[in-house]
């Protein structure tokens, strides 16, 4: 079992780390950039409604990233807590809390 969190659960963290602010930040540029493009042949009516029930989805996908971040977030700074406590090379603890 001791070999289960540096093997298994600090990589499965880390990915999801990365999956999770890349949805966040794809999704939000997708919604931002290319949809407005995308719906603008639509009549107005049709338009708002394509709007609102992407915001709906895309809502759901936020909520979920952000409770992914934050969750490996939290073990990424449980496993690096005693480096992060114990060096003051260049203020090393100030930038974790920073992050």
């Amino acid at each position: 079992m001791s070999e289960f969190w540096p093997n298994i659960l600090y990589p499965l963290m880390r990915w999801m780390h990365l999956v999770c602010s890349t949805l966040i930040v794809g999704g939000t540029l997708f919604f931002e950039l290319v949809l407005p493009i995308a719906l603008e042949d639509l009549q107005n009516e049709q338009r708002f409604y394509a709007f609102a029930r992407a915001r709906l989805v895309f809502r759901w996908v936020v909520w979920i990233s952000v409770a992914g971040l934050l969750l490996s977030g939290v073990v990424t700074a449980y496993r690096m807590w005693e480096p992060y406590r114990t060096q003051e090379f260049f203020g090393v603890a100030r930038w974790a809390l920073a992050h």
